[in-house]
C-alpha cells in the first residue's frame, strides 16, 4: 500500500518510478551525460530524467537559432549615400536661398557662384573640403546615374557652350539647387524640365 501511495504521489508531481532492470548509468549515457558531468545530488531516476529534458531543450533552441540564421536574408545595408550626409547637405544648401551671385564667390557674405556655393555647403555642413570649378568638381567626384541620384549629390550641366560648365546640389523629388548667374540668387529648380535636360551632362557623388 505505501508502494502505492508513493507512486501516486510522485505521479501527481509530473515524476516517474524507475522501470524495471533501470540502470542510471544507462540513462546517464542516453543523454550524453555521465556521472562526472552530474552533481552528486543529482542520483535519482527524476533528476537525471529531468536534466536529461532541459538538456535536450537547450540542444533544440540552439539548433532552432541556427536554423534561422541561416534561414534569414542578408542584412540589407543601407546605401551609404542616403546617410545623414546627404542630408545635411540638402538642409544646408537650403538655408542658402536667395543668396546673391557673384563670380568666382566662396561663401555667402561674398556672393556664390555655382561651384562656390557647392564647395561652401560641403565644407560647412560635412566638413568636406572641395574645391574648383564645376568641372573640376566632375572629375572628382564618383559617376553616378541620374536614376541612383540621392539628396546631396551634384548634377552637372552644359550652359556654357562647355561641358561641366554648371553645377547643382539635387535636393530630392525632382528638385536641385544652384547658384544661377548674375541675373539671378540661389534658388531651387525642377531637375526634369527640358530647359536643363537639354543640357544635362551627368550627376556626381561624393558619399
Amino acid at each position: 500500500m505505501g508502494e502505492n501511495i508513493k507512486k501516486e504521489s510522485l505521479a501527481e508531481r509530473g515524476g516517474f518510478e524507475p522501470p524495471s532492470g533501470y540502470d542510471p548509468e544507462h540513462a546517464f549515457q542516453a543523454c550524453d551525460l555521465n556521472r562526472s558531468s552530474i552533481s552528486p545530488k543529482v542520483g535519482n531516476f527524476n533528476n537525471a530524467l529531468k536534466l536529461c529534458k532541459i538538456q535536450k531543450m537547450i540542444r533544440l533552441v540552439f539548433f532552432l537559432l541556427f536554423l534561422s540564421a541561416c534561414a534569414a536574408p542578408p542584412l540589407q545595408v543601407a546605401d551609404s549615400r542616403s546617410t545623414r550626409s546627404g542630408a545635411d547637405v540638402v538642409i544646408f544648401a537650403l538655408g542658402l536661398l536667395d543668396t546673391g551671385y557673384t563670380f568666382g564667390g566662396k561663401n555667402p557674405s561674398a556672393g556664390l557662384d555655382c561651384s562656390g556655393m557647392v564647395t561652401y555647403v560641403y565644407k560647412e555642413a560635412i566638413q568636406m573640403p572641395l574645391k574648383g570649378n564645376a568641372a573640376s568638381l566632375a572629375k572628382q567626384g564618383k559617376k553616378i546615374s541620374t536614376r541612383d541620384l540621392r539628396p546631396g549629390d551634384l548634377v552637372f550641366f552644359n550652359t556654357q557652350n562647355r561641358p561641366f560648365s554648371h553645377v547643382g546640389i539635387f535636393l530630392g523629388k525632382d528638385q536641385f539647387i544652384h547658384a544661377p548667374n548674375a541675373k539671378g540668387k540661389v534658388r531651387v529648380e525642377k531637375f526634369s524640365s527640358s530647359y536643363w535636360q537639354k543640357r544635362l551632362d551627368g550627376a556626381r557623388s561624393f558619399f
